[in-house]
């Protein structure tokens, strides 16, 4: 998206005046007035704004907003930029702030739709701060002074309160109710929950409510988790029956197509006997240090999970990688011998392709931690979460390109593969979004002396026709970039980054990868870095809730504060034990086909999804260094 420009803009058109050759007076030919073509700066204002929302840059999103509320003199807007503003601090976790502003915009729109929506939103401050039994007090008489179109979202908001009070059954009533009024982009959510209620359903209580509501929503999935529990308790005719009748009276189910799997399977014995997952991560040799941190991420992952009310019991078998490929494939044959449903890791690019491939043809399911591009393809079994590069240069690009509104761009890259690959995949990027890219040069890996690639990027380094070397010097560098990437590590950037200012390159953005990253370049080059951005993974000061109660708990357990890599294998580990729990999968063709199908999972390391190319697709958090610190811009 291109920068708003918040200004007037006035077309002069000249008059142009014509004169014969002869000696008559000059004739002036009228034209059309000048036009002004204005710009409603209002409606720019708000607009930006809500580009900023959608990109979830939301401390800018609400100075943005207030921006607008002070300035306009129109209500076109008001309601709905208060609702925002209620809404990111509810992100934030500011409640306070947000149920001001909740009250604030009931109070001056009360005939608003957003005044109607504000009064959810109080009710969801009390559910997001655990105060269930106060915002169930809340919902029925919301129901008189909320819109009608609200009421779908405020059964759903029932739902998740009583779901959260252990009244299951209470719950998938209400979720019912969500359900019978609801609009087509409301349903996928309901049943989603709806069948987590029904999930941690009492025999009873499951039959009970078959019994209420044969023939409608929800009783296929209700017979479906029946038929889930007959397999759990080794009952596999029982199971049958029930998928059996399934299909021969709710033909067009959605379910039906996993129903008749699951029917196949049972007939095969494929069904699994137990929940377990496998962590193949390297406990000896150089690289044991990352494998702990990782193994370490995945146990408080298991532990949190098992102190979970109403969930299945997942074990968590692990296996020492060691340092060799070799090491990696026996640590996964006795991994298969465990019966494992999933594996977490390898963490190394060699074991893990090696892996890979043994783990496709055993069709089990494998999330790898590892950065080695092109990994997953071709193998539907085989699933990749961690950083990587098309990622962070997609991060970096949007960023410069679509927030500080710059086109021109400059690349100092290390020439070896990984230097090379960067820049490849960040001038391309660049290009793609209509930049352009002024100036490229390389430099090697011994190299300390940078001033001949800097000289080269800024027109210096060649003498110039007719100027002589005096001169030469003195000219200024022709710096026609708005910003400089430099995919390298910070020792390197610590010699590199002085050198610029140097060589009078100044008011330049500079960008990084997630290398930058360390509290090592801000010693080394503190005052030459100052305002530097890169994207990582993971940043363990955030400012989002659910990571500070993480960062929080981890510390309370484990005396240190996570890195990267224990806040990936957490991500991971909570990925496979949350869809294993939903009752739905019991042989590895749909633990692969759930996570394919996986919506947007809110995990440490930001939104993602995996693609079907089982690519995690997911924001990055964008970094900016200010002062002797990392500040947080917001993910992207």
């Amino acid at each position: 998206m291109n920068k708003t420009v918040l200004s007037f803009i006035i077309i002069f058109l000249c008059l142009l005046t014509f004169q014969s050759c002869t000696q008559t007076k000059p004739v002036t030919i009228p034209t059309a007035p000048p036009k002004k073509q204005k710009i409603d700066i209002e409606a720019a204002t708000f607009q930006k704004a809500e580009q900023l929302y959608q990109s979830r840059a939301y401390t800018e999103a609400i100075d943005m907003y207030l921006k607008y509320i002070t300035r306009t003199t129109k209500k076109e807007f008001k309601d709905k930029a208060l609702m925002k503003i209620g809404s990111i601090y509810t992100i934030q976790g500011k409640f306070d702030q947000a149920t001001r502003v909740y009250k604030q915009l009931i109070k001056e729109h009360p005939d608003s739709i957003f005044a109607s929506r504000a009064q959810l939103g109080l009710i969801y401050n009390d559910y997001s701060q655990k105060n269930y039994e106060n915002a169930l007090k809340q919902i029925d008489p919301a129901f008189t002074v909320t819109h009608k179109s609200d009421h779908s979202r405020l059964y759903l908001l029932k739902g998740d309160i009583l779901l959260a009070l252990d009244r299951a059954q209470e719950s998938v009533v209400a979720y019912t109710y969500a359900y019978e009024i609801a609009s087509q982009n409301e349903v996928p959510i309901i049943i989603t929950r709806a069948r987590q209620s029904i999930s941690i359903l009492t025999q009873d209580e499951l039959q009970y409510l078959i019994n209420v509501y044969q023939g409608r929503f929800p009783v296929v999935y209700m017979l479906y988790q029946q038929a889930q529990n007959a397999i759990k308790g080794d009952n596999s005719t029982q199971a049958l029956s029930i998928l059996n009748s399934i299909v021969e009276t709710y033909t067009d189910h959605e379910l039906i197509p996993m129903v008749q799997d699951q029917i196949a399977a049972i007939e095969k014995g494929e069904i699994f006997e137990s929940y377990t997952i496998g962590c193949l991560l390297p406990l000896s040799g150089k690289y044991r240090q990352f494998g702990q941190m990782a193994l370490n991420g995945a146990l408080f992952a298991h532990s949190q999970f098992s102190t979970l009310q109403n969930v299945y019991p997942v074990q968590l078998k692990v296996q020492d990688s060691g340092e060799t490929i070799d090491d990696a494939i026996g640590a996964f044959e006795k991994l298969l011998e465990e019966n494992v449903k999933a594996i977490i890791g390898p963490i190394t690019s060699d074991q893990a392709e090696a892996v890979a491939l043994s783990a496709n043809a055993n069709q089990i399911p494998i999330i790898l931690l590892t950065s080695r591009e092109g990994i997953t393809l071709d193998m539907e079994f085989v699933f990749r979460n961690f950083i990587t590069q098309e990622l962070q240069v997609r991060a970096i690009v949007s960023y410069a390109m679509d927030e500080l509104g710059y086109h021109d761009f400059a690349i100092l890259y290390p020439d070896d593969p990984y230097g090379q690959s960067y820049m490849d995949s960040f001038w391309d990027a660049v290009i793609e979004k209509n930049g352009t890219v002024r100036a490229v040069n390389t430099y090697s890996d011994n190299q300390t002396d940078f001033s001949e690639p800097i000289k080269k990027m800024v027109g210096k380094h060649f003498l110039r026709p007719g100027v002589s070397k005096w001169r030469q010097k003195k000219l200024k560098p022709i710096v026609d970039f708005d910003a400089l990437f430099i995919p390298d590590k910070p020792d390197k950037i610590g010699m590199i980054a002085p050198q610029l200012k140097y060589h009078d390159i100044n008011n330049v953005q500079l960008l990084g990868t997630n290398l930058w990253h360390s509290k090592r370049l801000i010693e080394i080059s503190k005052w030459y870095v100052q305002n530097a951005v890169f994207p990582d993974l993971f940043y363990c000061d955030s400012q989002l809730p659910h990571v500070q109660q993480f960062v929080s708990a981890y510390e309370a357990t484990f005396e240190k504060k996570p890195t990267l890599w224990e806040a990936i294998t957490y991500d991971s580990a909570m990925i496979l034990f949350e869809l294993l729990n939903t009752g739905n999968i019991q042989y590895p063709m749909q633990l692969k086909d759930a996570l394919i199908h996986m919506t947007e999972y809110r995990g440490l390391t930001g939104f993602m999804h995996f693609d079907t190319h089982g690519e995690a697709q997911k924001q990055l958090y964008l970094l900016k260094i200010k002062s002797d610190d990392f500040e947080e811009i917001g993910l992207r």
